[in-house]
């Protein structure tokens, strides 16, 4: 691997542990990473001032440089909010939930349990009466058919002599 490549690797291995280090909550670290990394790519435009990506590499450099100047801002920020913001104050303790006795409610839903227990026996008992009333009252249809049909024909033997 030629000189510009090694410089170039471990520049992009900084940043990425920067990265990583940023995501950790770890911003000293990171920035000095960045600052690592800023340090390789002016070293590798400073020695191959022609090669190609020395345009990028100095563009990278300021990118990291502004990434640096945020995670100071944020630093001092949360820094200022942790000194201003009051000492916490002590957790007063929960208030202590009322005591419900449940045993009148599993009572009361025992009762109506037991009434609709009665009330669906007393619909299965009215079910079997219907169902006999009704089939009582098809045989004497059909009875009544029976002897409709048997006057019916008796009439008509007498009119027609037969």
């Amino acid at each position: 691997m030629s000189a510009p490549q090694e410089l170039e690797k471990t520049a992009m291995t900084f940043v990425a542990d920067a990265v990583e280090f940023e995501k950790q909550g770890e911003t000293q670290k990171a920035i000095a990473l960045y600052k690592k990394a800023i340090d390789r790519l002016n070293k590798l435009v400073e020695r191959y001032p022609d090669h190609g990506f020395s345009k990028i590499y100095r563009d990278r450099a300021d990118l990291y440089q502004q990434r640096i100047t945020a995670l100071q801002a944020a630093s001092a920020k949360a820094e200022a909010e942790a000194k201003a913001a009051p000492a916490p104050q002590e957790v007063a303790a929960p208030k202590p939930e009322p005591q419900v006795d449940y045993m009148p409610i599993l009572m009361e839903i025992n009762r109506k349990l037991d009434d609709l227990t009665a009330s669906v026996a007393q619909l299965k008992d009215d079910v079997v009466n219907l169902k006999v009333n009704f089939n009582d009252a098809a045989a004497k249809t059909e009875l009544t058919q029976k002897e409709a049909t048997e006057i019916r024909n008796l009439l008509y033997s007498i009119k027609y002599d037969r």
